[in-house]
């Protein structure tokens, strides 16, 4: 049912992209979803006799990083973390053998404080840019630097599956291939009219409705089913409501989470190779399945047409995690999963009136987050001058000045550069609010309590799900109630393998592996031994000092900024 490497799409353009790195150092390569780009271009290179050096794949996903670099080291028919391998926040299959490296963006980033000028790398693949991270946007305008400045003979390849070429072609001044791929015709369908059911609601009511059809023989043989849900708790209850419509239906299939806080062994079995005749799945999956893998034998996608969307909260000061309907180029993308072994079928739970009020394109990640930690990286990597930094769209003045703002009251930057403090937080893989945290933690004695509580906000909440006086049981009798302390209670738990019941394990264990990253960033004065509850307020007002509040009645919640 899959394709074989040889069958893919992209290998028609093998020999122009073969030509165009050979010739110049720069290349766009513009190929739909599904063509085979991720994983033949990394082959295409590790067979050129003159390449020297390491084959570098950035990937916007974890999952996708690991997922890629089994396949391509399935293919090759070597060992996964033998001649492919992979990096992630906190895992990595890699080793001295290896030359083909699929790495996640933000940590390509930091792995270029340690090499500026990219030494044992021959070729940097930065896959699926339309995505438009900030660490992506960050690591081309770096490799750009490093090729202009000091490695003319370093390959850099940006490939996409909907991006505007021209733009990239002409920032780069590179030429630009377009591998056409083979896609099947899709039946797009929108609700009659919106609804204000839950997504869940929503996708079980359209599952049953697919089921059923084909159960009655009123319609074609669906393929596995592909839902796309914006996180973790929505894919849960959706997995609940396709349960219960296979039970109604008698239509015989298995129900498959996919997001990136599920096991690799779960999250291994729901992208693995299936005929839909044997063993028919539905598969609910966050956006991850969107561009960066390809799941075959789908042929129904029921979109709920939400996302979660990193945005800056100028009230905490900090990027927060929001639901939001998606753009109509990543509804195109997810409807187009349906038609890549066959004509297929995408059932949108959102009406015509709503598409058309969607934005066009999903806004670069830069235009909506917080760029202090995108300053603070490229000053740590020693651009002086933020503004002048090679941005395929430039951020405005008044973001700029924000993030000035922001470092400077952080005391990680004066009017020379980077301060002692702003270069101790660069080194650590968080905000530079929850940096400035840690780095003043490791000072007073209390960075293990501290990562704790950024590691807690830095990502998905381990306490969501978790009563409150179940939280509160955790505290200390001393202790205060507070948001942060009960978190940190719950990690410190999660280490001693004393969690509670309601908890979710996969996120408690994923914080406990941050805050343990985070621990291991700073370091730690050696005579500084206060872990007390005073200690860590200290850390955390020296990382939100501008973001204090005052009650102004002792018996209400209002509070005032100082």
């Amino acid at each position: 049912m899959a394709k074989s490497p040889d069958e893919l799409p992209i290998q028609r353009a093998k020999e122009a992209i073969v030509a165009a790195v050979t010739s110049a150092n720069r290349l766009v390569v513009v190929a739909a979803t599904g063509s085979g780009k991720s994983t033949q271009l990394p082959k295409m290179l590790l067979e050129l006799p003159w390449l020297r050096g390491d084959i570098v794949v950035l990937e916007p996903r974890r999952l996708a990083a690991r997922t890629l670099a089994a396949r391509v080291a399935h293919e090759l028919g070597t060992e996964l973390g033998g001649l492919v391998g992979y990096e992630t926040r906190h895992d990595r299959r890699v080793s001295d053998a290896t030359r083909v490296r699929f790495v996640t963006d933000g940590l390509f980033v930091r792995q270029m404080q340690r090499d500026p000028t990219l030494a044992r790398v021959g070729a940097v693949i930065l896959d699926e840019f339309h995505e438009r991270s900030v660490a992506l946007d960050v690591a081309l305008g770096l490799v750009k630097l490093v090729q202009e400045t000091k490695r003319t003979d370093l390959r850099m390849i940006v490939t996409s599956a909907t991006l505007e070429a021209t733009r990239l072609e002409s920032f780069l001044a590179c030429n630009t291939i377009v591998a056409e791929g083979r896609s099947y015709p899709v039946t797009i369908e929108y609700l009659a009219k919106a609804s204000r059911d839950t997504p869940w609601d929503l996708a079980g009511a359209a599952i049953e409705r697919v089921l059923d059809a084909y159960a009655r023989g009123q319609a074609e043989d669906p393929g596995h089913l592909l839902v796309f849900m914006p996180g973790a708790y929505e894919i849960m209850r959706t997995c609940e409501r396709a349960k219960a419509a296979l039970s109604r239906t008698g239509v015989a299939a298995e129900v498959l989470p996919l997001h990136g806080g599920l096991t690799p062994d779960e999250q291994d079995r729901a992208v693995s190779s299936a005929d839909p005749q044997k063993r028919r799945r539905i598969i609910v999956s966050t956006n991850v399945a969107e561009t960066s893998l390809t799941i075959p034998g789908v042929r129904t996608v029921i979109d709920c047409g939400l996302a979660r969307i990193h945005r800056y909260d100028p009230l905490r000061g900090i990027d927060t995690l929001r639901v939001e309907a998606i753009s109509k180029a990543s509804a195109e993308q997810r409807a187009g999963r349906a038609g890549r072994t066959a004509a297929g079928r995408a059932l949108r739970l959102w009406s015509v009136a709503e598409h058309e009020r969607r934005d066009a394109f999903t806004m670069a990640e830069v235009a909506r987050i917080d760029l202090a930690s995108a300053m603070l990286e490229t000053m740590s990597l020693g651009v002086a001058d933020f503004a002048r930094f090679p941005w395929l769209d430039a951020p405005s003045t008044t973001r700029i000045d924000e993030a000035t703002k922001t470092l400077t009251t952080l005391t990680a930057i004066n009017k020379h550069g980077l301060t002692e403090t702003g270069r101790a937080m660069a080194r650590v893989p968080a905000h530079p609010r929850l940096a400035r945290a840690l780095v003043e933690a490791a000072r007073l004695g209390c960075a293990r309590r501290v990562a704790r509580i950024a590691a807690a906000v830095s990502d998905r909440d381990p306490a969501e799900g978790v009563g409150a006086q179940t939280l509160l049981s955790l505290l200390d009798k001393h202790d205060p109630q507070s948001d942060a302390l009960v978190r940190e209670k719950l990690i410190a738990a999660t280490e001693d393998r004393a969690l509670p019941s309601s908890a979710d394990r996969l996120a408690c264990r994923e914080a406990a592996l941050v805050a343990d990253q985070l621990m291991r960033s700073v370091r730690s004065d050696a005579s500084a031994t206060d872990d007390s509850n005073d200690a860590v307020s200290r850390a955390l007002v020296a990382g939100f000092i501008d973001r204090i509040a005052f009650k102004l009645e002792t018996t209400r919640p209002h509070c005032a900024f100082a």
